[in-house]
């Protein structure tokens, strides 16, 4: 915990990714400048009954941030919805990243969604705006 600290002290912001952190480790981390984690569901810790993972540890923890990838490749639109629906007010903490891989490497994206927003600016994805992947 010393090392994310001194990063912090660096000014540099700390996200959790792709780990195989558990909760304990990660609540320890939120202690010492840990800022949130990085691909919410992908390549981390899952929930279980017994340990909620960096999974449930980035929808219990409050004032982190967590993005998600919203291709619906990466993340199935349920889990996209169930994250959303852990803190959906103006001071939301989740935030949607769009998988650049396709655009890399010269293809068309091979997925589309319709996303608008309310009047308070937060990020609102109904239901009927989902569309399957192409």
């Amino acid at each position: 915990m010393k090392d994310l600290n001194h990063l912090a002290s660096l000014g540099i912001k700390i996200m959790a990714g792709h780990t195989d952190a558990n909760y304990y480790e990660l609540r320890e981390a939120a202690k010492n400048n840990l800022n949130g984690f990085t691909h919410l569901f992908n390549a981390m810790s899952q929930m279980s009954a017994r340990e909620p993972g960096a999974v449930g540890a980035a929808l219990d923890f409050d004032n982190l941030y967590a993005s998600i990838i919203v291709d619906l490749h990466h993340v199935h639109h349920s889990l996209i919805e169930l994250a959303y629906q852990k803190n959906p007010s103006v001071n939301c903490s989740l935030f949607l990243t769009l998988w650049q891989q396709s655009i890399m490497e010269n293809q068309p994206l091979n997925f589309m969604m319709k996303l608008s927003v309310n009047k308070t600016d937060v990020l609102r994805m109904p239901k009927e705006n989902w569309l399957d992947p192409l």
